[in-house]
């Protein structure tokens, strides 16, 4: 590297097939890379070992700089205290509007758009849109949809169950924040959406679940109005509906913070407990973080860059900009909630799927889905804790 030409690095490229498994068993063998990078969700692997293998990044401040990443983003490489891994680049959710559908909408009833950044609404005001846009714009219209996939479902409904919740609906330590109150609230919120046309029917939904993408087609003749993505898809989401996309605000509920709202890493860099050049890896580390050069060198690859630095250098390059610059620094500054990697548990949302498809089709209510969904989150992640020890 030419701004430290004392550090010789060496690269070891993995596909990504098999890395999982051959990073862990390194780690554990002590033959792991000084510096290694890694997907976020694997941190609830690696993080909570009683013999740590992560460094805590805290003892090597003084050759990183970590002042120009957010708070909020950085505590989402926090475990049992330790900051374990810094994110190389970050994405969250966001809501937007498909300018084509809107622009239709509002031309045939005069109506204005939707909210957008630096704007306020409730999520009372989001659901009038969304039935007044469905009610004006005829029967195959919908003002919502969750991104056309089970995990775009997924993300919709751990965002409401959260605000209703006001908290993250797990918490930092795997526990359970909602109640079942809560959770019938949020069944019944998707039902009321879909029976009122804010979001495509039962046959539309139970499709989609079941992973056939149905929406490609009614995206691209205008007839989806929003939609809740990462922001990483934001590109991908417009080319399909070939329109541009307008970042929304989020609608709240009846409080100010966003609880549903956080800053995902994309993926994690970490420095390995039995490196024998730790200071060199936390250079180098530096260097990928804060180096105008490296965030050029990565432009977008993995996601929109983690630091500020980083985030002006592909701006000021016109890499960064419009609809992905705008909702990616919106995201920031609403945040309210810190990541954490119980968020997006497989076996709870399994059953959160599962069971809302038995609400929607009138196969059990949404009072007895909820007191056994709630149980059954209770059971997962009573056993998660005893596994990681929290």
């Amino acid at each position: 590297m030419k701004e430290n030409p004392d550090v010789k690095v060496t690269n070891m490229p993995n596909p990504f097939g098999g890395y999982h498994d051959k990073i862990l068993v390194q780690l554990a063998n002590g033959t792991a890379p000084d510096l290694l990078c890694y997907s976020t969700e694997w941190m609830t692997e690696v993080g909570f070992e009683k013999e740590p293998l992560l460094l805590d990044l805290n003892t090597v401040s003084d050759y990183i700089d970590l002042t120009s990443v957010d708070p909020a983003v950085l505590s989402g490489g926090v475990a049992n205290g330790k900051l374990l891994g810094v994110p190389t680049a970050i994405s969250g959710l966001s809501f937007a509007y498909y300018s084509n559908a809107i622009d239709a909408y509002m031309k045939k009833t005069g109506k204005s758009a939707p909210p957008t950044v630096g704007e306020n609404w409730t999520w009372e005001e989001f659901l009038q849109y969304g039935k007044d846009f469905h009610d004006a714009m005829g029967d195959d219209y919908f003002f919502f949809e969750y991104g056309g996939d089970y995990s775009g479902f997924d993300n919709t409904f751990c965002w409401i169950l959260s605000e209703i919740a006001g908290a993250p609906y797990l918490d930092e330590r795997c526990n359970v924040t909602f109640t079942e109150a809560d959770l019938k609230k949020t069944f019944d919120t998707l039902v009321y959406m879909t029976e009122n046309g804010i979001m495509p029917d039962k046959d539309y939904q139970v499709e989609v679940l079941s992973g056939v993408n149905s929406r490609d087609a009614i995206l691209a003749e205008g007839k989806i109005g929003s939609v809740l993505h990462w922001t990483s898809n934001i590109q991908e989401n417009s080319v399909k509906a070939n329109a541009p996309l307008v970042t929304m605000a989020y609608p709240v509920l009846g409080r100010a913070e966003n609880d549903g709202v956080f800053v995902r890493p994309a993926q994690f860099w970490s420095i390995y407990t039995k490196s024998k050049d730790k200071i060199a890896a936390a250079r180098l580390l530096d260097y990928i973080l804060n180096s105008p050069t490296a965030a050029m060198d990565l432009t977008l690859e993995r996601g929109v860059p983690a630091t500020a630095v980083g985030r002006k250098t592909l701006s000021d390059a016109g890499i960064l900009s419009g609809s992905i610059a705008e909702a990616t620094d919106y995201l920031v500054a609403s945040a309210d909630t810190g990541y954490n990697w119980f968020i997006r548990v497989p076996t709870v949302l399994n059953e959160i799927n599962n069971s809302y498809v038995n609400v929607l089709l009138g196969k059990e209510s949404s009072a007895n889905a909820s007191k056994r969904v709630h149980a059954a989150i209770v059971k997962i992640t009573t056993e998660m804790r005893a596994d990681f020890k929290l």
